[in-house]
């Protein structure tokens, strides 16, 4: 059966649909400045199509964990959870077939960071017997979106048996950008950085090294 989501109308007025076996079969990127409605288009998205799948929606800054008391979402405070614990209760979610909310809400970026993992990595892990279409959605936290992540999540996914070590990102600061020329130094990757980097990878424990 195809499922059509409602996500409002276009310019001309018809109505403008999703359709839900495409994107579970693909990817969707929503992308803009902040401010520009960005959650609230995700949310249309999680709530017209909460009766037919499965939904993971991981979130940085709890604006999704009211979807538990309208759609019966199971709301997971990370913040409460060790890592391994999260890989628990990931696979408990696919073997049950409920829908979850992970909120990252209290946890710094790099926690942050390392939770989702934790959680993402634990349903990757759980049996296939109980892999069944599932959305995942992950709301952006605004430091995060660039160049690098989006290499890294590729390479993670399509070519992790490949990998020696773990990826490493080498990037801007997490600020915004300087006006003073002088201080561009300071902001842009530096060739110490990147050999570093380098280094950090040729040795035993070393890291892949992804610069942006």
């Amino acid at each position: 059966m195809k499922v059509g989501i409602d996500m409002g109308a276009t310019n001309a007025g018809s109505a403008a649909t999703l359709d839900l076996e495409e994107l579970l079969a693909t990817r969707l990127l929503v992308q803009g400045n902040s401010g520009s409605g960005k959650s609230h288009l995700l949310r249309r998205l999680i709530e017209q199509s909460a009766q037919w799948v499965q939904q993971a929606v991981i979130d940085p800054e709890g604006d999704f964990v009211t979807l538990a008391e309208r759609f019966g979402h199971v709301v997971v405070e990370a913040d409460e959870h060790s890592e391994a614990a999260l890989q628990s209760v990931a696979a408990r979610v696919r073997q049950h077939r409920v829908s979850v909310v992970l909120n990252l809400e209290g946890l710094d970026a790099e926690m942050q960071m390392r939770h989702a993992a934790a959680f993402l990595g634990g349903l990757f892990d759980a049996d296939r017997d109980f892999w069944y279409p599932m959305l995942v959605v992950v709301d952006e936290a605004h430091p995060r979106c660039n160049l690098a992540t989006d290499i890294a999540a590729f390479v993670g996914q399509n070519a992790f048996g490949a990998l020696k070590a773990g990826i490493q990102m080498v990037t801007a600061p997490h600020t915004p950008v300087p006006f003073a020329p002088s201080l561009e130094d300071l902001y842009v990757p530096s060739a110490d950085s990147i050999a570093s980097a380098v280094r950090r990878t040729l040795s035993p424990k070393g890291a892949r090294s992804i610069a942006a």
